[in-house]
């Protein structure tokens, strides 16, 4: 399992931007991310459409799901996706009108990676963080991973999300 540490950008503005297109492919599709039965626990909603792009890959890693959860007056939103025999989760963490962003991402043998965030700039739909409320987010983020090989070394991400914001 992948643990990182917090965000080396620290806690930076976020952009307000109710008039902005938030695109997600294949948005409310339903996809069975096991590949095993047709039980609705096998099925997920895609809600976010991220691309990471490493040069170790040719196209870009697509992150499909997100949640949200209000705990006090942060907002942790989590973005994820298994593609292969990988995981990772873009972590954003919003205070204030501010937020952080943290990467996290491994293999299913138990390697992870240290990732130090360069830049990140956060766009919401609104302001409006509240249990019950959906928002949708533009995320575009740039680290570089401290103890990987040259191929996996640049880590940008790029894309957008919604969340129902839980309690």
């Amino acid at each position: 399992m992948v643990t990182l540490e917090s965000s080396s950008q620290g806690w930076v503005p976020l952009t307000h931007d109710s008039r902005k297109e938030y695109t997600i492919i294949n948005e409310d599709s339903l996809i069975n991310i096991w590949g095993k039965g047709m039980t609705a626990k096998d099925f997920k909603k895609i809600n976010a459409d991220l691309r990471i792009s490493v040069k170790a890959f040719e196209k870009p890693i697509s992150l499909d799901f997100a949640n949200a959860q209000l705990s006090k007056d942060t907002l942790n939103t989590w973005i994820s996706g298994f593609p292969g025999h990988y995981w990772f989760s873009h972590k954003i963490s919003i205070l204030k009108n501010n937020y952080q962003a943290i990467l996290e991402f491994g293999d299913d043998e138990g390697n992870y990676s240290k990732i130090t965030t360069l830049s990140s700039q956060l766009i919401l739909n609104s302001l409006d963080i509240n249990v019950g409320k959906e928002i949708k987010g533009h995320i575009e983020y740039e680290g570089m991973c401290d103890n990987c090989t040259e191929s996996w070394r640049a880590v940008k991400i790029k894309g957008s999300f919604k969340v129902l914001i839980g309690g």
